[in-house]
């Protein structure tokens, strides 16, 4: 199976960067030495091209209160416009993956994960049984944004 290019591998492979194949993409990993990089970064800015990532948007009245369910942190704290570092726990405690919450405003969020290739067959039949348990049944509470995922 061919690996996906992301959208700014040329410019990655422009600037020099090694290309390997991750997670069903081909990912650029290192551009010089780990204490160039991290020189780079302590000094200037360091910025992750997040394109391989999943999306999941999550919309409505209870949107909240579901990824209060699902995520880890507290998302009641973030204020439009804020991002929240956080993770997907497991029903046994253990952690999915972490991911990032993005609050657009009150009713309206969005789930940047990092696993998207693995994430949806967890967070699918989770996201069911909380949206059940909130007793709000609207299919549109949340949506995975990435249509290149084929839904299982």
């Amino acid at each position: 199976m061919e690996n996906t290019r992301i959208p700014l591998h040329h410019v990655h492979e422009a600037l020099g960067a090694r290309i390997i194949p991750f997670g069903g993409f081909e990912m650029p990993v290192r551009y010089s030495s780990d204490k160039e990089e991290h020189l780079a970064v302590r000094n200037g800015v360091g910025v992750f091209d997040v394109s391989h990532m999943g999306e999941f948007l999550v919309e409505g009245p209870h949107a909240l209160a579901l990824i209060q369910k699902v995520t880890s942190n507290d998302a009641a704290k973030l204020i439009d416009g804020q991002a929240q570092y956080s993770c997907l726990p497991n029903y046994e405690g253990g952690i999915v993956d972490d991911l990032i919450v993005y609050r657009f405003n009150i009713e309206k969020y969005l789930l940047v994960v990092f696993r998207q290739t693995m994430i949806w067959r967890p967070l699918y039949p989770m996201s069911q049984k909380i949206i059940a348990s909130l007793q709000y049944k609207d299919p549109k509470l949340w949506t995975y944004c990435n249509p290149s995922q084929k839904l299982i």
